[in-house]
């Protein structure tokens, strides 16, 4: 039963509320300034959930990430809109051949009065309601790297292919891309299938709603197969060079251990 207290703040509100709920799913609070729950996966990703104050509202973002960044860093919010999402994604997650979607049974913005430890209570209940039906159960089915790439298509996120030592796109580059995990797959070339697939279904659903003509439609397979063959040659590249190739498994294991320690100073036992 949590008990309520006098001058309460949001942050602790959200550690009660949510550690109740989170913590026997194996989330554990973070030790960084931003309050969320993290819980390692496979030990290779990690599932995260964090409270965003906006002082008369709050809302929710979550968001899975991999150890193959190139950087960790939790404190660092400056690009967190680029793959931390809002429960309204999670829910489009969980309808994903729903071209038509909206947000009807799913808010993002709760309300709450600073002041009134009961408006607090009442607005991180009601969030972690919409936590719990849209994200947890989107995230529950994350267990796995071929997982994350499917969950990646499920919430929008652009997969970016890429080397990680030679540096071919170097503009790809970015401190939070999870690119780099395409060469921690057993089969690389899961991803671009994976992305080809998803992006032709959507195509496919299209057409037999005539939201897209038979020669539009033709045009968008075109660019999708381009964008398959594109990201295949890459791969190829990459695995074709020995050389490369054990420079890239180095470079993903000397991430992964960097960013486990981070982790582990983030409050993350293992």
């Amino acid at each position: 039963m949590i008990k309520k207290e006098k001058n309460l703040t949001l942050k602790s509100a959200f550690k009660q509320v949510y550690g109740e709920a989170l913590e026997p799913l194996g989330f554990v609070y973070a030790k960084i300034k931003n309050p969320c729950y993290l819980r390692l996966v496979d030990n290779d990703m990690v599932h995260i959930i964090a409270l965003s104050d906006n002082t008369s509202s709050l809302n929710i973002k979550s968001g899975i990430f991999t150890l193959y960044r190139d950087k960790l860093d939790l404190n660092d919010h400056k690009m967190d809109n680029c793959w931390l999402k809002f429960t309204g994604s999670f829910y489009c997650a969980n309808h994903p051949h729903d071209m038509e979607i909206s947000y009807p049974n799913c808010k993002n913005i709760f309300q709450y009065q600073k002041t009134s430890s009961e408006s607090i209570y009442s607005a991180l209940h009601d969030s972690l309601e919409e936590v719990k039906k849209w994200v947890i159960t989107v995230m529950d089915n994350v267990k796995t790297l071929e997982d994350f790439i499917y969950y990646q298509r499920l919430v929008h996120i652009p997969q970016e292919y890429f080397a990680v030592c030679d540096k071919i796109e170097p503009s790809s580059l970015l401190s939070f891309s999870d690119g780099a995990v395409v060469f921690a797959l057993d089969d690389p070339f899961f991803v671009p299938e994976c992305c080809r697939d998803y992006r032709l279904s959507y195509a496919d659903y299209e057409l037999k709603h005539n939201e897209i003509t038979d020669e539009e439609y033709q045009i968008t397979i075109s660019r999708i197969n381009a964008d398959y063959n594109k990201a295949c040659e890459l791969i190829s590249y990459v695995l074709n060079n020995p050389t490369f190739y054990e420079q890239t498994k180095q470079e993903l294991e000397r991430r992964k251990t960097e960013n486990l320690a981070v982790l582990e100073k983030y409050g993350i036992k293992f």
